[in-house]
This record gives C-alpha cells, structure tokens and sequence, in this order.
C-alpha cells in the first residue's frame, strides 16, 4: 500500500461530490486514479460496469485496465471469505468489458445499441474510416464545394478568393481557412448555430460596443498585452539610462516622458475606451526614442520601435473599424456557406460509402443522448455510479456536453493540468477546466496534487518560475495561482542538484556581428552541438551523457547536419524519409493528378517530373495564353502535346484500375522505376 500523501488521499476517498483533480506532472495522478477505482470497488462495493472511465488514448485505457486488475489479482490472493472472491472474481472478469475507454470509444458504444434512434445504417457504424479514407473523401469534398462556387462565379466569391491569395489560380488559402472552420465547428455541440452566429458578428454592427462580449474584451485583452511588452520595452532601456547613461539627461527626458505618458494608455484600457487609449498612444510615439551606439539599447530600441509600428498599423478610428467589419459582412457569409457545402457533401459521401469517422462518433452519440426527451440519457445517468475523465484539460465542448447529459449532480471525477494542454490544434478548450475551477457550486470541490514524485528540485523550481513568468500577465485566461507550485515529494529529489541554465540566441544580431547567413534552427543546432563538445571536455563527459529534446522531427534534421559536420556520433529517432524522398512524391503527386487534373499544383508537379519531361517555359507560355481560372489540364486538354493522352487514358481508366496497377503503370514509364528509384 503506498503512502499517501493528504491530498492524494482526499482524491481518493471523496465521494457525493463533483471532484476535480489538478494534478501537476509527476504527481502519481494515474496511481491515485487506480486507488480510487479499488475504493469504489472494494470498499463501497460499487460494480465495475457501473462505473464509466474515460481516458485520452487506447494506451491509457488498457494502461489503466491493466494496473486495475493486478490491483484486483491481489485483493482476490488476500481474500477470505468466499463471498469477498466470488464478488472479486466477477470484477476480475467484467474489466475487459468495462467502461474504461477512450471518449470515442464510449460514443461508439452509445451508437452501437442506439443507432436505430437516428435511423442509422447499422452497416455504416461497423465502418470507421481510416486517415487515408477520411482525407480522399475531405478532399472530394472540398472540390464540390469549390466547384459550385467556381460555377456561380458570383461577385463576393471572387472578392474572397482576391482577399486570400493575389493570383486567381492559388486557392490554397482558402480551402485552408474552409477545412479549419468546419474542424472547429465540429468541436462545438450545436455546429450550424455556431456557423450561424459568425456571420452575425459583422452584420450591422455601428460601435465597439456592438460586437459580441467574447470578441470586445479580446480586443482590449490584445491592447493590454500589446501595451504591457511596449512599457517592458521602455522600462528597461530606462534603466539603461540609470545605470549607464546617467549624464544623458535630456534623452532619458524623452524615455521618462513616454513612461509617465503610460498612465494614460492604462486608464483608457481599464475604462475600455479605445478612443482614448488611441489619442494616448498616437502622442507617446510622437516623440521618437533617440539611438545609441550601444548594441544592448539599440537592440531594446529597433525592439520598442517594431511594437510601435504594429501598433500604428492596426490602431484605426472606431468608425473605420466599424465600416471594415460591416463591409466584410458578406465575403464572412460567403465563406461560411462554403463552409456549410463541405461539411454536407463530407457528410452525403460518408453517408454514400457507409463509413463513419471520429467526429461522427461525438455528434451521434450526443444526438442519441438528447432525442426523445432524454431517454438514452436518462438509462446511462441511471447506470453510471461515478464518471471519470481523464486528461480533463484537453475536452472539447461537445466532450464535456456529452458527459453532462450523463452525469449526476455530484459523480463526476475529473483529472487534468491546465498547463499541458496540447491539443489546441484539435480545437480541445482548457478554459473548461478553469471555469470549474473558478466557479464552483454547491456539489463541486477542487484538489490540487502540487507533489512532484518524478523530477529533481531543480527542474520542478525551474518549472515553477517560468510558469509564473509565462501565465501571470495580463490578459491571459489561465494564470499560475499559488495553488499551482509544485514541491518535491521525496527527499532524494533534492540531491545533486545543479542550477538550471536558460541559454538565449540572438538569432538577428549574431548574424549581424558575423556576417553569415544562417537560419535560426540552424544556430540553434549549432550552438547546442559546441556547448557539447566543451562540456564534453571540460567535465570528461562520455557521449552517452548527453540528450538531446526537440520540439519536432524538423528540428533533428538541424541536429542530425551539424552532429555530421562535428564528428560527433549520436542515435537519432527520425520516424520518416519514404514518403520524402523525391522519386515516392513524383509518384504520389502522379496519383493526385490522375485523381484530381484539375489541381494545378499536382498537374504541375506531375508534367514537369521525369514521367512527362515539360519544361517551366512550357507552362510559362500556357500561363499567357490559358482563360483566367481556367486550369492547366484544360488547356493541355485543347493544346496536348506528344505523350498527353497517356494521362487521359490513365485519368479514364484509374476507377478500373487496383492501386497496385496503377502504380506500376506509372513506373513503366519512361522507364521511371529503374532509373529513379532505389531498393
């Protein structure tokens, strides 16, 4: 039995409450999650089915299905009554069944016994599409939605495209911004009224004031940032002055006159009156900061210069920014029908190939959940005894939705760490999290797991302090609180502990000082590879010593070309090359256009690779010559040229064709398999 430390063990007993759990890293979060399973089970005797846990990945699921039956395994081995084994036992055997599961997998279990609410093909819900599915049918998808527009050719579809790209035949953007605004509007449990009220925000709106309550005090939350690294700025080449430049007292004059200025920035943006805080920052930059040869202010100055610039470029009286919102009304209109043409076909071809794909899952089970009442609801808040949400900082709103519907008043367990949020990208709304946090009823209580078990004092300090630094400033949602700080949890952490050192690269002005032309990452890489080779030196290291974290694969390339130059052996994990080597992409981009001609981009790629041999002055001369939004293939089409009808045969036979055939016909190619490729 671990010993628990008071909070962890509060976690674990608390019960007839909504509880949730800010677990910092290394807290013991999934040990404390087991232990109150067991509590549950053991000791108030709740069944396993009747509980739903719900985790963020498969591997977290069969992690805790795992943990939980050894758990059980020696409560059975320490059992004494037969009574107390056979109810075991059943736990025991009940686990692989259990409601442990990801989100998605507990919605296609609600789909699967409900399906028959929504009038589903039950063929369809056996079918989950894969990513290579699911992109051809977006894609497909995207390209009806297009084509319809291109058809119309009405006025506010082509001022859109103008508004995204400058050159007629480059839509890229735009289908960019359409497939992010239909993730989104995915993630929210109402998508329509979502896309309904977009467009509301820029109609007939005549003030500031007018704008939705979301949109206004973000506005002035980005002036308040904007202002607070201006005074930053200011502050410390007014310190400067101070410690360096104390006989200049006419040109620290001008710094103390803009800093006693920003008083009038601040009471404007607490007022929230932007007319105000305009006039007041147009005369603070009326004076100009003066230079110095002194490469620390002049640095700080082109810095304080730079914000002042952004800033002049966007700070328009409230009427143009008022007329420019209203004048945008129809191309947001625009792009939010075409928004709503995707996401219907998307639907119809899914319908179509009876196949369904993650979203699905969530807005299925959630119309399940609200249709007839409630009925579907009302049988699993019967069932459910205690409800726990793992990893509870990265829910979307339709997650949370979907767990409200099934909940009690007070059986709801939540995990989560607002600070390792990293599924923004997949629309996930930490601010749920910190909504709870900050307004609790009657029935809900919060538990900070502040204990670090994992790391040494230095890091969790370290962490601690640049949290601080990071989340406390004004205008950010989520701060670090003093609940927040982590401590150690055993005394061995705090043994051979080393200070922890933040190395800053001045990408711009080391460029300037050496002369060299350089990417940023490439410095970066360097600089890490010479800081190993001293240390490496001065302490005697060995090379096993070292380790070294990057954000992304493209950073190990970085690191990977200098290690190269430097001599100095390394075991990089890079998980890609295939699909990146040039004679797979000519193959790949080959599909495409046999899938899609009309795509420029792949037709492009394709009639310029070694399957076809054109030339740029070819396609420089189609450029002139061809109707504008008229596509390449098109004009191929009218002016073909020696080898083009291979394509068309291609293009008329690829449904009929396997993959496997296709393929080698495009390798048969001039000959293409021998002469590019490689085994």
């Amino acid at each position: 039995m671990p010993e628990w430390n008071p909070m962890q063990l509060k976690a674990i007993q608390t019960k007839e409450h909504n509880i949730l759990v800010s677990a910092s890293a290394g807290s013991g979060k999934t040990t404390v999650l087991i232990a109150r399973l067991m509590d549950l089970v053991m000791k108030d005797h709740v069944s396993i089915d009747s509980i739903l846990a719900m985790t963020f990945t498969e591997a977290a699921a069969n992690e805790m299905k795992k943990r939980l039956a050894t758990e059980l395994q020696k409560a059975l081995t320490a059992a004494r009554t037969e009574e107390e084994k056979s109810y075991i036992t059943r736990q025991l055997t009940g686990i692989q069944t259990a409601h442990i599961s990801t989100i998605h997998s507990f919605c296609l279990s609600i789909i699967q016994e409900y399906y028959y609410i929504l009038g589903l093909d039950p063929q369809r819900i056996k079918s989950i599409m894969d990513n290579g599915t699911m992109v051809l049918f977006q894609q497909q998808s995207l390209e009806e939605a297009f084509a319809k527009q291109y058809q119309l050719q009405d006025a506010s579809f082509l001022q859109l495209c103008q508004m995204f790209s400058a050159r007629a035949e480059n839509d890229e953007a735009l289908r960019t911004m359409i497939m992010n605004l239909a993730g989104l509007a995915s993630s929210k449990s109402d998508p329509e009224a979502w896309l309904d009220s977009l467009a509301e925000n820029y109609h007939e709106k005549r003030l500031l004031e007018d704008l939705p309550k979301e949109i206004y005090e973000n506005f002035f939350e980005y002036l308040v940032v904007q202002t607070a690294r201006y005074e930053e700025t200011l502050v410390r080449i007014d310190e400067l002055y101070r410690l360096k430049y104390d006989d200049q007292v006419k040109k620290h004059a001008i710094v103390e006159q803009k800093l006693l200025a920003l008083q009038d920035l601040h009471q404007a943006l607490q007022n929230q009156d932007y007319q105000a805080y305009r006039a007041a920052f147009l005369a603070i930059v009326h004076a100009v900061v003066p230079p110095s040869p002194d490469k620390e202010y002049a640095r700080l100055r082109k810095s304080l210069l730079a914000l002042e610039d952004a800033q002049l470029e966007i700070l328009f009286s409230e009427d143009e920014f008022m007329r420019d919102i209203r004048y945008l009304y129809p191309y947001i209109k625009k792009l939010v029908d075409m928004c709503r043409d995707y996401r219907s076909a998307y639907a119809r071809i899914k319908e179509e190939h009876k196949v369904i794909d993650f979203d699905d899952m969530e807005h299925f089970a959630l119309e399940i959940l609200q249709a007839k009442g409630g009925r579907v609801a009302d049988i699993y808040r019967e069932k459910f005894v205690e409800i726990m949400v793992d990893e509870f900082q990265d829910s979307n709103d339709v997650q949370n939705q979907l767990v409200m519907l099934i909940c009690r008043k007070n059986n709801v367990f939540r995990v989560g760490d607002i600070k390792q949020s990293i599924y923004g990208f997949r629309h996930a709304k930490p601010s749920l999290m910190k909504g709870l946090i900050d307004h609790r009823g009657v029935f809900d209580e919060v538990i900070y797991l502040s204990n670090n078990y994992r790391s040494k004092k230095m890091i969790v300090d370290f962490n601690n302090d640049l949290f601080k630094l990071l989340m406390n400033i004004d205008g950010f949602s989520c701060s670090y609180a003093k609940e927040d700080d982590v401590e150690t949890g055993v005394p061995a952490q705090n043994e051979d502990n080393v200070p922890i050192c933040f190395h800053a690269v001045y990408h711009n002005e080391i460029k300037e000082a050496e002369g060299i032309i350089v990417s940023k990452n490439e410095l970066k890489a360097s600089y890490i590879a010479n800081q190993i080779l001293e240390i490496k030196e001065r302490e005697q290291r060995k090379w096993k010593d070292f380790v070294v974290l990057v954000r992304g694969n493209a950073r190990k390339d970085d690191m990977k070309k200098i290690f190269d130059e430097l001599n100095i052996p390394y075991f990089i994990d890079i998980k890609y090359g295939f699909y990146q080597s040039n004679a797979v992409q000519v193959i790949l981009s080959a599909m495409k256009c046999i899938l899609h001609p009309h795509d420029d981009i792949s037709f492009t790629a394709t009639m310029l690779s070694p399957l076809f041999r054109k030339s740029t002055m070819d396609f420089a001369q189609a450029k002139l010559q061809k109707e504008k939004g008229q596509s390449y293939y098109s004009w191929f089409c009218e002016h073909p040229f020696p080898g083009f009808e291979i394509l068309q045969e291609l293009i008329f036979q690829h449904g009929r064709l396997r993959i496997s055939e296709l393929i080698n016909k495009l390798y048969e190619m001039q000959d293409y398999y021998r002469l590019h490729t490689s085994i």
